[in-house]
């Protein structure tokens, strides 16, 4: 009894691992109104991913402050990929969950940051998320999360 309570009790944890070694599959998908400029004309941006151990600053001191001031967070980003979106282009990409990620932030390079849909913020200790449909229409950002488990 007490060795199928310890084998439980390990495949608990190792299933919940705190996202070590695991991946997440990003499916980027943009319009073909992608970042318009003063003439609407459609032209390339670029979506920063930032793996974070926290965003108590971010939520302190606001998103603004985070793009203007990256080198206060350093010790909060685990992992930072750019990535060029080009007007109705696809994009797939997996990229590997650090030890230490428990959020992911997405910031669109957007000439107009109008409202909050150019960032986004996803908790990661919420659930357990396989896949990440990341839709950039216009000036946003716009998220859909796939689940491992989905009850």
């Amino acid at each position: 009894m007490l060795k199928i309570f310890f084998v439980s009790v390990i495949a608990i944890l190792s299933g919940c691992s705190l996202f070590a070694g695991n991946h997440i599959t990003f499916n980027i998908s943009a319009n073909k109104d992608l970042n318009p400029n003063i003439y609407n004309q459609s032209s390339p941006v670029v979506i920063t991913i930032y793996q974070m151990s926290s965003i108590s600053k971010i939520k302190e001191n606001g998103i603004y402050h985070f793009l203007n001031n990256t080198e206060i967070y350093e010790t909060d980003i685990t992992f930072k990929e750019d990535i060029e979106v080009q007007p109705k282009q696809q994009i797939n990409l997996n990229q590997k969950i650090q030890n230490k990620t428990r959020y992911l932030v997405f910031i669109g390079e957007f000439r107009s940051q109008n409202g909050r849909d150019f960032a986004k913020i996803i908790d990661l200790s919420e659930a357990d998320i396989s896949k990440i449909n990341i839709d950039v229409v216009n000036n946003k950002i716009i998220l859909k999360q796939h689940y491992k488990r989905e009850w």
